[in-house]
């Protein structure tokens, strides 16, 4: 039978959460099987117990007939008698096999509504797995787009430095080193190289 699960333990470990929707799906195939091949029996059961009750039927009748044909002098009693002696034992081994099979039966029925109630409840906690799964997912998603996010954010501050010291390297080629113009891409450049590299420095960090 499988065991309660503390969804709570899981703590967002999507890789525990996979590997218990695994075990579970595993277990419910074993159910599944053991459903399939019960069922299988106890339908067959089903038949032979029909199957001994028609002729215990047929046994009777013989009996009834037999009784008849006495009473009408058709037969003697000796006759009559080996007829009933041998209907019997036929029925009495009938109504034992009857009464084993119905045991069986029981067995059979207790496996099936235990297999049951085993594959609906890991049914029941997979669902609620797969929501945490889903939600870990989407969580992790996340948090890869906040990354992307920085990562395009680092990428433009460097072309932004790129372009910011390709035009100093411009103006002081042109003799303009010591103009406003390049003193404002001056300090535009050094606060722009500051902001990447605490930014690098912060993937840096993470990686």
């Amino acid at each position: 039978m499988n065991k309660n699960i503390d969804l709570g333990t899981f703590s967002w470990d999507i890789s525990k959460i996979e590997q218990q929707i695994i075990e579970n799906r595993k277990q419910i195939e074993m159910f599944s099987s053991s459903l399939n091949v019960n069922k299988k029996v106890l339908n067959e059961e089903k038949k032979e117990i029909q199957n001994l009750a028609v002729q215990i039927s047929g046994m009777k009748q013989i009996q009834k007939e037999a009784n008849d044909q006495l009473k009408k002098g058709t037969i003697s009693q000796e006759e009559y008698n080996k007829t009933v002696s041998e209907s019997n034992k036929v029925i009495q081994q009938n109504e034992t096999r009857i009464n084993e099979v119905a045991q069986a039966q029981s067995a059979h029925i207790k496996t099936i509504i235990d297999s049951e109630n085993a594959i609906k409840g890991l049914r029941t906690q997979n669902a609620e797995l797969n929501k945490l799964y889903s939600a870990g997912r989407t969580e992790i998603s996340g948090n890869e787009g906040a990354y992307r996010d920085l990562n395009k954010e680092l990428n433009a501050l460097k072309i932004e430095s790129k372009n910011l010291g390709a035009e100093m390297l411009v103006l002081e080629r042109a003799g303009k080193k010591d103009t406003d113009q390049y003193k404002n891409l001056a300090t535009q450049f050094a606060e722009n190289s500051k902001k990447t590299n605490e930014l690098n420095n912060a993937f840096k960090e993470l990686d």
